[in-house]
């Protein structure tokens, strides 16, 4: 894979904002534009992401992040964990 400097036009990266403004339009966008966009995967369903990152790209061809987090402090027990990981795999 090509160092980040190379794919991007513009050194511009979009925050992945939970919460909304994070849309795959906003994504899209910043890619056309020659940034790198990010989906927020915080608090969504799989499908929900599923759909995002489809709708991404149906919108642009241009590379996009998605932004997933492990829940860190309080530790989450390992079986809560372990389904998180499960649900994230596909």
């Amino acid at each position: 894979m090509a160092p980040l400097e190379r794919l991007l036009r513009s050194p511009v990266v979009q925050a992945p904002m939970s919460g909304g403004p994070g849309t795959p339009e906003l994504v899209a966008a910043v890619g056309v534009a020659g940034g790198l966009g990010f989906l927020a995967a915080g608090y969504r369903a799989p499908a929900e992401l599923r759909a995002d990152i489809a709708r991404t790209r149906q919108l642009t061809s241009e590379p996009f992040g998605v932004n997933v987090f492990v829940p860190g402090r309080p530790r989450a027990p390992a079986a809560a964990l372990a389904d998180y990981l499960a649900e994230l795999a596909p």
